[in-house]
């Protein structure tokens, strides 16, 4: 929990620092860029670790051994999207 703290500060002051850099030369990044770009890269990082443990392959054989689940994982992941 406490490293999950101090990376949210680092990315907080990263993202100030983004925005006056930005505003230099003219553009305003909205926060749905900020939040778009950050939980693309967390999930690019989170692919690669997973694949690096092995974790899609058993996620995959749970996923066939379980097919009922999927549905409820993506509804999941909508509503989470979502909001």
């Amino acid at each position: 929990i406490f490293l999950s703290l101090v990376l949210d500060g680092v990315t907080a002051g990263f993202q100030k620092r983004l925005k006056t850099e930005t505003a230099k030369v003219g553009v305003k990044p909205k926060p749905y860029d900020f939040m778009f770009w950050t939980n693309l890269f967390m999930c690019l990082t989170a692919t690669v670790i997973a694949g690096m443990l092995g974790e899609i392959q058993t996620g995959t054989a749970f996923l066939v051994a379980n097919p009922d689940i999927l549905s409820k994982i993506i509804k999941f992941a909508i509503c989470s999207a979502v909001g």
